[in-house]
């Protein structure tokens, strides 16, 4: 009955009682919340409800699918996704709540206090990706996507100091934009980030002195500072976003500072403290032990470190306010920087050069112009080094929506360093913070080039060896590439044309030649890639890139199934038609490859 009270009253009440003035114009791809029928929710316990992918799904009249409402949080009682589903909802929203307590963004760069906490990396790709990324039942201008997440990595590591944290949290927003960038490739366009809250006042930290305390809050204000870069990234780099940024920290310290100003927290009594007889939950949300003084929802804090649920009241209120009044992060697209390339002209004698200039190509995935991937491969192939475009260039030209932030190729492993010296000869230059850089980084889900430039600040145009890449073929050739069947133009004319929000498609032909390889072998490489990688850090992009191929390319029908290496067929087949888990279908793709043949 509660339940269904709150989600009628959050219907009938809340696009009145939000009401705000937008401070950007949203684009086509947000036409106001109560137009939102999905929410794709990632976190920690501050967001977990303890829904399970493998039970009851949102539906209508239960939106929040499974555990019963409120399920298992952290609050004592409803938490923000709870109140963002059920009261302050303009429309009924059916919520997907896939965070888990204790998560980091990447549990191999900060720890979570169990081996078996799902990370925000794993919510992403071994959760939503393989369950709901193109199940059909969501699109890209009816769903939002919010992520709170940070409590953990700053409380896991803030004791590390100045000469670890600001390297270590490079990474975690390493590790965190190319989470975005994955959502993004699968349809997201409406993206909501929270930032962290002063978890220095908690308890918890309170404890451990005031020295602690500094410490924390030094690292929080820098966490929150690259939260606001990375979503102002986000709507810079992808016109086709919506970027909505909520502030937590503001909240709850507003609310920490007078409860009274917010009618939910106006009950709160206690703010500084927690009673040890509620800290592992009550039977009821106004439970009053006599030994705390006062019931457990005039308590700010239930424990140690979680707020109760009057909290996530007010930042669900906050959230949705925010999905009223629009988007608050500006960008504009971004452009390569001018970059002068030398490319012999193919009309003229061989000691005639003319200039190529990559300047102003707007990089997005619905108008690419191909003049610097023909300028590429033309240098490439003009000192005789084979080459394969590679990357999500490629991907768009089969018509897979893709973010498109490199351009890469493959070559001969003997020819790498050649090509390497060749492009840095023709004006590209080498990496100048390898360390740090995202393009090599240990922790990016998908294999990392052998060679990289950057052009300007948000392009990178990387060299991989073929080992990596298409290993399975025999050694590129000149020959090879303009002869073999694995192998077509990208202005062939059986590739797609360029659709809005599918990518470029095929090129325009030219005296340039680009060459990439067909369908079935591309579809092939991704699915020899999610038994090969190394510890499988590379399974979940493999398998990902799989279903970008069968939802794009093959449903364009544009791959011929049966110009599938057998064992790779049976692995797609199964992942097409669901005849069984994804786990029996790795392991079985592992069983029918021996070592000598992987």
């Amino acid at each position: 009955m509660l339940f269904s009270a709150l989600l009628t009253a959050g219907l009938a009440s809340s696009a009145a009682a939000l009401a705000a003035p937008p401070r950007c114009r949203a684009n086509a791809n947000y036409k106001g919340w109560p137009s939102i029928k999905h929410a794709f929710i990632f976190g920690d316990s501050y967001t977990t409800t303890g829904f399970n992918v493998s039970l009851t799904q949102p539906a209508p009249g239960n939106p929040l699918g499974n555990p019963p409402y409120p399920g298992w949080t952290a609050a004592n009682g409803p938490n923000w996704p709870d109140f963002l589903t059920v009261k302050y909802n303009a429309s009924e929203v059916l919520t997907y709540n896939l965070a888990y307590g204790g998560a980091t963004v990447s549990s191999s760069l900060v720890a979570p206090y169990q081996d078996t906490v799902l990370s925000l990396a794993d919510q992403v790709e071994d959760l939503f990706i393989p369950n709901y990324a193109f199940n059909g039942q969501w699109t890209s201008k009816d769903s939002v996507f919010g992520i709170f997440i940070g409590i953990n990595d700053v409380g896991n590591s803030f004791y590390l100091g100045d000469d670890v944290v600001p390297i270590l949290n490079k990474k975690i927003f390493a590790v965190y934009d190319g989470l975005v960038k994955e959502l993004y490739n699968t349809g997201a366009r409406n993206f909501v980030f929270l930032n962290v809250p002063p978890t220095d006042r908690s308890p918890l930290i309170i404890g451990q002195g005031a020295e602690s305390a500094a410490l924390i809050a030094k690292d929080l204000k820098a966490f929150n500072r690259a939260i606001a870069s990375l979503a102002a990234g986000v709507k810079k780099n992808y016109a086709e976003t919506n970027v909505f940024t909520v502030d937590a920290w503001q909240a709850f310290t507003d609310v920490l500072n007078k409860p009274a100003a917010f009618p939910a927290t106006a009950g709160y009594k206690n703010t500084t403290a927690y009673c040890v007889a509620y800290q592992n939950g009550t039977p009821a949300q106004d439970t009053l032990n006599p030994s705390c003084g006062v019931p457990v929802n005039q308590y700010f804090w239930l424990n140690s470190l979680h707020p109760t649920s009057p909290m996530h009241d007010v930042l669900a209120e906050k959230v949705a306010k925010q999905l009223t009044s629009g988007p608050n992060v500006e960008g504009r697209p971004r452009k390569m920087d001018k970059v002068h390339v030398m490319v012999r002209d193919p009309f003229a004698g061989e000691a005639t050069l003319t200039t190529a200039t990559m300047e102003n190509h707007n990089l997005n995935t619905e108008v690419i112009n191909e003049t610097p991937v023909a300028s590429i491969s033309h240098i490439l192939l003009g000192s005789k080094i084979p080459c394969v475009l590679w990357g999500n260039y490629l991907l768009t030209i089969y018509g897979v929506p893709s973010i498109v932030d490199s351009i890469d190729f493959v070559v001969p492993d003997n020819l790498v360093a050649a090509a390497q010296s060749l492009l840095q000869n023709k004006g590209l230059g080498h990496c100048s913070d390898p360390e740090y850089c995202t393009a090599v980084a240990e922790t990016r889900t998908s294999p990392a080039p052998t060679a990289h430039f950057h052009i300007g600040s948000e392009m990178t145009v990387s060299i991989y060896a073929q080992s990596s890449a298409l290993w399975f073929l025999p050694c590129l050739t000149l020959n090879q590439i303009h002869c073999s069947p694995d192998f077509i133009l990208a202005s062939d004319s059986r590739l797609p044309p360029p659709r809005p929000g599918r990518g470029h498609g095929a090129f325009h032909a030219s005296p340039f030649p680009v060459h990439i390889p067909t369908s079935h072998r591309l579809l092939e490489a991704f699915v020899r890639l999610v038994i090969r990688s190394i510890k499988g850090q590379h399974k979940c992009f493999a398998i990902a890139m799989v279903t970008y191929i069968g939802e794009y390319v093959d449903g364009d029908g544009l791959l011929d199934e049966a110009r599938v290496e057998s064992r790779c067929r049976e692995f797609y087949s199964g992942l097409k038609n669901g005849r069984k888990p994804m786990r029996s279908l790795v392991k079985d793709l592992e069983a029918s490859f021996s070592e000598s043949t992987g």
